[in-house]
């Protein structure tokens, strides 16, 4: 019997966190108070790609409420007659298929009146039940909310414009508090889509592009970094070894002349259309820079055998001199 009962318990246990996981596979409400993932986010930096505008009787910094930091933003008096409204424009035409989620969190100063709309592009062809197409379609109109996120299921839509509207908040002149505004969409995303980093499926990432364009790391914009090291072979060392070819100068400005950059370095036309490889011409650099420093020491050569013969000639010269001046004396001395 004992045996019996604790088969199944075990059996129960084994059980529950598939049960449980059952129960809330459809969305985690994300807030400040609890833990979310939101890769499916349509809105992350929604005011970097989509039309982002705010009215009202308050004003807050829109971009923050994107970022997915969660960082609340706390207004001043709001004004019920003249509500603070958020519209979110040019998401993309796509069907919310089985299911979308939007809301709202905030920390302290939650809104207990608001509205939550979309705008359906999508034509039903008048079926009943279906929104018609062009229409504002409202998802959430709360009038007495006491919860610090809010999260309501969207369904039978395209949305291509949001529409919040937040008209009290629990704060003591009325104010609202607001961190986050998102919308789940699965069907219009991939994972961490338009975050600054992405991924593909090689697992080759990009950062500012949606395209890796089939490299390890593509990155659109200016990368800040305190040191980056390149891997390399052939470092171009070997310009200083005894059996190298240096070219002659005259050699070299044939090949500019005829070719308008330095031999082996890239030209103008190539660096615009495929970029720099920097190892690659970094290399080429110190080779350049190397074959100059022979270059610099063979007319330095050069020029110390000159000032020699120079020196030279300055001594013989005196010597001439002095035998001049001394023949002027004899002569003189015989007149």
């Amino acid at each position: 019997m004992k045996r019996v009962f604790f088969k199944i318990l075990m059996t129960s246990l084994f059980l529950l966190p598939a049960v449980a996981m059952a129960q809330n596979e459809a969305v985690i409400p994300p807030s400040n108070r609890s833990t979310a993932t939101l890769e499916k986010n349509l809105l992350f930096y929604a005011t970097t790609h989509y039309t982002v505008s705010q009215q009202g009787s308050v004003s807050f910094s829109l971009p923050n409420f994107f970022d997915g930091n969660y960082q609340p933003q706390y207004s001043g008096t709001l004004d019920p007659n003249d509500p603070y409204i958020v519209t979110i424009e040019g998401l993309p035409n796509v069907h919310v298929q089985a299911g979308a989620w939007i809301g709202w969190t905030t920390r302290y100063y939650n809104s207990t009146k608001f509205k939550i709309e979309v705008y359906n592009v999508y034509d039903y062809g008048g079926m009943a039940g279906y929104p018609a197409p062009n229409t504002w379609v409202t998802v959430a109109n709360e009038t007495n909310y006491g919860g610090g996120s809010y999260i309501a299921s969207v369904a039978n839509v395209s949305v291509s414009k949001i529409r919040f509207t937040f008209y009290n908040g629990t704060g003591p002149n009325n104010n609202i508090g607001i961190s986050e505004l998102f919308f789940i969409h699965p069907e219009a995303t991939v994972a961490f889509d338009n975050l600054m980093v992405q991924y593909d499926r090689n697992g080759n990432v990009g950062i500012g592009t949606p395209n890796s364009h089939g490299d390890k790391l593509a990155v659109n914009g200016t990368v800040h970094a305190k040191q980056v090291n390149v891997d390399m072979v052939n470092w171009a060392d070997y310009v200083f070894k005894p059996d190298y070819h240096l070219p002659t100068l005259s050699e070299v400005k044939t090949y500019i002349d005829k070719n308008s950059h330095l031999p082996e370095i890239p030209s103008a036309q190539e660096v615009e259309k495929n970029g720099l490889n920097l190892g690659e011409m970094n290399r080429l650099l110190l080779k350049k820079v190397e074959e100059l420093m022979l270059y610099l020491i063979e007319q330095n050569k050069k020029l110390d055998l000159q000032q020699q013969q120079i020196t030279k000639q300055q001594t013989q010269q005196k010597e001439i001199d002095e035998l001049r001046k001394q023949v002027k004396t004899l002569l003189k001395k015989k007149s």
